[in-house]
Order: C-alpha cells, then sequence, then structure tokens
C-alpha cells in the first residue's frame, strides 16, 4: 500500500493534484519516481536508491551506470533510466548535495532538482511523478526547509507554466517517518490557514517593470543592475567585457563562440588554444582583440540548465573580479538547452549574482539575440518576473483534505497514471480559498 489515512492534497488553479503520501517509495505506481543517489551513483547507499534497488533489481544500476558513461557527475547531475521492476515508468536519479547550513548553493540546487524533475515528467509527457522527502536524512536537510522548498517549487512550477501532461505530484514520506510527516503536514497547513496566499518572493523584488524602448529591444532593472536583451551582432557591442560560452578546449570553432573568436583575431585565438590545454577552473580571461571591449571571460558551459547557471553565475563573478561595469552575452538556443530554458537560466544566474552581495560594480548586462523566437521567450521570461500589480495572489483554487483516503486500492495505478485523484466518499472536502462550490 501507499496510501494511508490522513493524506492530503490541495489542487492549483492550474489543476495540478498535488499529494502528501504516507506509503513506501518503491510502491510508487506514477509515471515518474524520483530517486536521491551520491555522486558515486552507488544504489546500495541511502534510504530511497536501497529501497528502490531492491524492488527494482540489479539492472537499474546497470543502467545507471551506463547512463553516466562520458559525463561528469557533480551535485545537481540528473540521469534518467528505465524503472526495471518497479511500478513507474521512469527513475530519475537526482545527485542532491548535503546540506551546507544555507552558506552555500545546496539550497538552490534543490530547488532545481525538483523543478528539473517536473520538467522531465512534462517533456516526455508524463501525467504524474511521486517525489521523495530528499535530502532529509544523512544528508542533513532540516525538514521544515525541504517542506518549504518543495511546494514552493512544485506550486511555482504549475503557476509559470502552461502544463498539457503532468496532472499528479505525489511528495511521498515513509510511514515510520513522523517528523517528516509532522514538517511536511505542518507546512501544507501553511499555506492552508494563509488562504492559499504565496509568500512575498524576495528574489522576485529584485525585478523591476518590463519596458520597449524601441523595436526588438526589452529592459528592466535587475537589483542596482539594468538588464537589456536586443537583436544584434555580438562582435559590435562596445562594453567592459564580452562573455563567451565556449567549450571545455576554450577554442570553440561554431556558432557564436566562433563569431568571437573571428572577432577577436588570431592572437587571441591562439591564446585560448594554449590556455585550454593548461589547469583550469572552466572559466579564464583573455583580452579584448580586435573587439569593442577590454576583455573576454571565455566559460567553458555545460549542457543543462542548472549546470550552465552556475557557469554564468561563475563568469558573473569573474566581471566583479574585473570590476567591469557594462558586459555583453550572446543567447542562442542549443541542441539541449531550449530557447525559453537559455532566457530563464540567464535570468536565474543575474537574480542570484546581484543577490550574492549588497552592492555589485556592474552596472548593465546587454543579451544579444539573433533569433526572433529567442528574443520573445526573454520577453516571456522577463514578464514573470514582474512585480504583481494585485496586492497578493494565491496558488489554490481548491482544496480537498483526504480525511480517510482508503481509496488508491486495486484501481490506484490507473488514477496515477491517468494523473487524476478522484474524491471518494470517504473523504471530507472543505469550503475554503474561495472553493469552487
Amino acid at each position: 500500500m501507499i496510501t494511508k489515512a490522513n493524506d492530503k492534497m490541495v489542487i492549483t488553479k492550474e489543476g495540478l493534484n498535488v499529494n502528501i503520501k504516507q506509503g513506501n517509495i518503491e510502491d510508487a505506481m506514477t509515471n515518474v519516481v524520483v530517486n536521491s543517489v551520491g555522486k558515486d551513483l552507488n544504489l546500495h547507499f541511502g534510504a530511497v536508491s536501497k529501497a528502490l534497488f531492491g524492488k527494482a533489481g540489479n539492472n537499474l544500476q546497470n543502467l545507471l551506470n551506463k547512463e553516466r558513461q562520458g559525463r561528469q557527475v557533480v551535485d545537481g547531475s540528473m540521469f534518467v533510466t528505465d524503472c526495471c521492476n518497479l511500478s513507474c515508468d521512469t527513475v530519475i536519479h537526482a545527485v542532491v548535495p548535503k546540506w551546507d547550513g544555507g552558506n552555500g548553493s545546496s539550497e538552490r540546487i534543490l530547488r532545481t532538482i525538483v523543478r528539473e524533475c517536473l520538467s522531465i515528467a512534462e517533456n516526455k509527457q508524463f501525467r504524474s511523478i511521486t517525489i521523495p522527502v530528499i535530502g532529509t536524512g544523512i544528508l542533513r536537510f532540516p525538514k521544515n526547509t525541504v517542506a518549504s522548498i518543495m511546494f514552493e517549487e512544485i506550486l511555482d512550477f504549475s503557476s509559470k507554466n502552461q502544463l498539457q501532461y503532468v496532472k499528479q505530484v505525489n511528495i511521498m514520506v515513509h510511514l515510520n517517518d513522523t517528523e517528516n510527516i509532522k514538517a511536511f503536514t505542518s507546512e501544507l497547513e501553511k499555506k492552508i490557514s494563509s488562504g492559499g496566499q504565496k509568500k512575498e518572493d524576495k528574489a522576485k523584488s529584485l525585478f523591476g517593470n518590463l519596458k520597449n524602448p524601441e523595436h526588438n529591444v526589452y529592459t528592466m532593472n535587475i537589483g542596482s543592475v539594468n538588464f537589456k536583451v536586443k537583436n544584434g551582432e555580438i562582435k559590435k557591442e562596445k562594453c567592459d567585457v564580452i562573455i563567451n560560452m565556449t567549450d571545455s578546449t576554450f577554442n570553440l570553432k561554431s556558432g557564436v563562440s566562433k563569431v568571437i573568436l573571428e572577432g577577436a583575431g588570431p592572437t587571441i585565438e591562439n591564446e585560448c588554444a594554449l590556455l585550454g590545454t593548461q589547469p583550469n577552473n572552466g572559466c579564464m580571461v583573455t583580452q579584448g582583440g580586435n573587439l569593442h571591449c577590454k576583455n573576454i571571460i571565455h566559460v567553458a558551459c555545460h549542457d543543462k540548465p542548472h549546470l550552465l547557471m552556475q557557469c554564468i553565475t561563475n563568469a558573473l563573478q569573474m566581471c566583479e573580479t574585473l570590476q567591469a561595469t557594462t558586459l555583453a552575452l550572446p543567447a542562442m538556443e542549443t541542441g539541449a538547452v531550449l530557447s525559453a530554458e537559455m532566457a530563464n537560466t540567464i535570468l536565474d544566474a543575474m537574480m542570484e549574482f546581484v543577490k550574492s552581495k549588497p552592492a555589485v560594480t556592474v552596472q548593465k548586462m546587454k543579451i544579444i539575440v539573433s533569433e526572433q523566437k529567442m528574443l520573445k521567450d526573454f520577453h516571456d521570461s522577463m514578464k514573470k518576473t514582474e512585480p504583481a500589480i494585485a496586492a497578493s495572489q494565491s496558488w489554490f483554487s481548491t482544496l480537498t483534505y483526504l480525511k480517510s483516503s482508503r481509496g488508491l486500492g486495486k484501481d490506484s495505478r490507473h488514477e496515477a497514471r491517468g494523473g487524476c485523484s478522484k474524491k471518494s466518499a470517504n473523504s471530507t472536502v472543505f469550503s475554503a480559498l474561495n472553493l469552487i462550490p
């Protein structure tokens, strides 16, 4: 059994069912199940990994080992495999970081993992996903912190995306894990008691209003930085620093990187080729060469949004070291990072950068795009960050509180895969949060 009396569910405005389930992760019957794994990807360690491995069989480890071939494994890395003998369709294995006391990137990475899991489920056209209370065991994340992160990311994902497929998200808490049951129930009740109103988003308050001062140009303030997106050619930009998103050789001769290197001239090309053979931390600085900038920051970028975000954040920190005030960054869709993801990732990186210290030397940042679709995606992403006009907004249109849900019996698999939990005769529905009668 994967459910028990006192399971709780909320329904978002967009129709996403979010449930707290009490049971065993290995018995989950949703399309997708999320696993927390260490950097060694060893499924024999960690409560969730061991439980899934025990039922799935040895082939789950074999498939995971195959997926990681040729890939760097870092905190936040994610691998998708078949389910083997589990009752789901797909397993997402996420490398979850250890809690750093809130002084580093662990919380941000955990948030990104939750978002990425939901994105994978939606992109693969699955209707349901189960996420365990990841990070709350040997990784030492505070249980109330994880509860807050998971609810906020799930609800924000529902509100910010036009979901076509995912209809049900289950948060799985082990039957005997009384502390997590209490933490997640308490967090849900906070959402309920507040009338389903969103907490003030301190990060979002960094963003100003979106403006369209001229054709194909959008601007907004992010903290003290003027952020501009426009159509143009990176080789014509005049600024202190141009950021070149390249590969680990620092000598990428394709796409925008090729334009930057050829525009900078052979001296810079040769310098990049030499520096790429030496030990580095994935980021290096050269002179601007023949371009209209003082320096070029070359960043070896990854093909996953959360890792790409860290690359861009590192480049922005390097700009701070150089005391640069004006930056230009070319943005384009890649095979792995789509246009909309690129826009969201760059905005997230800017937010993290501005939040990193009381004041930054960077005053202006220009994003140079060459395709109308990417310009539109940046517009849409920037629009979502604008301060809300209304005093408050609600995540929920409906709240269903399952007082006695015995109901995922023989039909549980069908209902979970269909993405909708039907109200049972034993459930009590409260007229709260402006419920639809």
